[in-house]
């Protein structure tokens, strides 16, 4: 890079990244916030929602839903089933908000359409 531009380094504690130009620097941070705000091509549906409208899930406390490898590797669960358990939760809860985005892409909020039609009557 010609020493007339400028130049940019993350720096994580003693951690330091090398020197960029600070033009690829900032196109790229552009580029990821694009991304995790869901407008970029290729976002998950969910980033395009905003966050007031993500749907969320209440913690069940259920058996294992707090089990960690670390307590499988230390044999405090005598097999990872509660784990498994912990992750089948988890995915089944990240298709509900896959569907549920593209719910809200396809109709809008539907239920706060479903609030209107119900305080006309």
């Amino acid at each position: 890079y010609e020493r007339s531009r400028p130049l940019a380094r993350e720096e994580f504690g003693d951690f330091k990244l090398h020197e960029v130009d600070l033009h690829d620097y900032l196109y790229q941070a552009a580029n990821v916030a694009a991304f995790l705000n869901g407008r970029a091509p290729g976002a998950p549906g969910v980033a395009r929602v905003p966050k007031h409208l993500r749907v969320s899930f209440a913690e069940t406390g259920a058996a294992g839903s707090s089990a960690t490898l670390a307590d499988v590797r230390r044999g405090l669960l005598e097999d990872g089933t509660q784990r498994t358990s912990s992750m089948r939760l988890a995915c089944e809860q990240a298709q509900l908000r896959a569907q549920a985005a593209e719910m809200l892409e396809r109709h809008g909020p539907i239920w706060q359409q479903i609030g209107q039609v119900a305080q006309a009557w």
